[in-house]
């Protein structure tokens, strides 16, 4: 899914060259033109043996690798990971991107936390069938703020992140009493059908609606 997934994520995550409202456009002509049965096996990457590895391509920046990532794990279609991604590999032009696995990772902490966060958002999405094979709907493109809904019968969660360079308040049509941040264990109180919440630069949210 080059056209309508990994280009655009490129462009908003890594590159940081299009605002959220341009990238939920590109990203909506790979969800209206193939059936969803489709879509939803669509195979999701950001980069493989015959690309850049995405942290190359981003000089090494660890916080562009995990929104692109959590993005990734919630949006429709099917993650594929490229082998060391997940413990920060580097690599350029193939055969760079093909380096042997780098099996002393664990001597870093920053790379076990980022295997870490790869091995949690795996978790969420396996624990919630809406991120699976739920439907998806556009809640909010502000700015570099991008926030979407996915629900099917038995869940419902909003994706809110903030891939901007500093912190924002952000405001967002919700409509029940509260939601859990399922990367953090806190819980969000819905006034008046809208979440107000303050967010970290390159930051994101999973957002469970409870009954």
């Amino acid at each position: 899914n080059y056209a309508y997934f990994k280009d655009p994520v490129m462009r908003f995550f890594n590159q940081r060259s299009c605002l959220a409202k341009d990238f939920d456009r590109d990203l909506k002509p790979g969800r209206i033109s193939y059936p969803m049965q489709s879509t939803q096996v669509m195979m999701n990457l950001i980069d493989s043996h015959d690309t850049f590895r995405y942290l190359e391509s981003c000089n090494g920046d660890i916080s562009r690798l995990k929104m692109a990532v959590l993005f990734q794990m919630t949006y429709v279609g099917t993650p594929h990971i490229w082998y060391g991604d997940e413990v920060g590999m580097m690599g350029a032009h193939d055969p760079d991107c093909r380096r042997p696995f780098n099996w002393e990772y664990t001597e870093d902490s920053e790379k076990v936390a980022l295997r870490d966060y790869y091995k949690q958002l795996i978790q969420i999405r396996k624990e919630n069938s809406c991120l699976r094979t739920g439907s998806f709907e556009t809640l909010l493109t502000d700015g570099m703020v991008y926030g979407y809904l996915r629900r099917d019968k038995n869940s419902s969660i909003a994706v809110i992140i903030n891939n901007d360079t500093k912190r924002n308040k952000i405001k967002v049509p919700l409509n029940n009493n509260n939601v859990l941040d399922l990367l953090t264990g806190k819980e969000y109180s819905i006034e008046e059908g809208l979440l107000e919440v303050e967010l970290n630069a390159m930051n994101g949210m999973i957002l469970k609606f409870l009954n």
